[in-house]
């Protein structure tokens, strides 16, 4: 892939669109941030170049959310899935419970100061990441997706392109 060829300052405004990538993984009942939910997470920001390139070329908000759903139908990507507190339920472990406990023992804030502790320590193996995406087999669902609506990723790609650098 080429480098994008001028500066762009993307903090901000990719904070906010990750920022809704969450949401809108928190909306279909995902606990992972997958590229479905970034591309998402862009058009519903709908400010950006990306959200300006993909609705010119007729993938706008509506027709992503109803490709991702097409997509958790046919079982290409993974439907709702419970909570960690709904799954301890089941067993009969009430997460609500322990953290209240946890805090009545230990204080408000036990918890992120050990957590802290632990991550500060040197040569300490991560113990929780957070899962950023499908594992890299199977189909790729922003290109089925993309493809859905009869366009190309390169395509896509091209006009990015172009849109960073007219005169290329």
């Amino acid at each position: 892939m080429e480098p994008i060829p001028r500066r762009v300052d993307a903090t901000r405004p990719a904070g906010h669109a990750s920022g809704l990538a969450r949401m809108e993984a928190r909306r279909l009942g995902h606990h992972y941030l997958g590229a479905e939910h970034l591309l998402l997470g862009l058009l519903l920001q709908g400010d950006n170049l990306a959200a300006r390139v993909l609705v010119a070329h007729g993938l706008d908000l509506e027709a992503a959310r109803a490709g991702v759903d097409r997509l958790i139908a046919q079982g290409v990507l993974p439907g709702p899935q419970p909570s960690d507190g709904e799954l301890l339920a089941t067993i009969g472990v009430d997460l609500e419970a322990v953290h209240a406990h946890l805090q009545a023992t230990f204080g408000d804030n036990a918890y992120w100061e050990a957590a802290q502790r632990v991550r500060n320590r040197p040569n300490q193996p991560v113990t929780h990441t957070p899962h950023m995406g499908l594992p890299d087999h199977g189909p790729q669902p922003i290109k089925l997706l993309v493809e859905a609506r009869g366009l190309r990723l390169e395509t896509l790609r091209e006009a990015l392109r172009s849109e960073l650098d007219p005169g290329r």
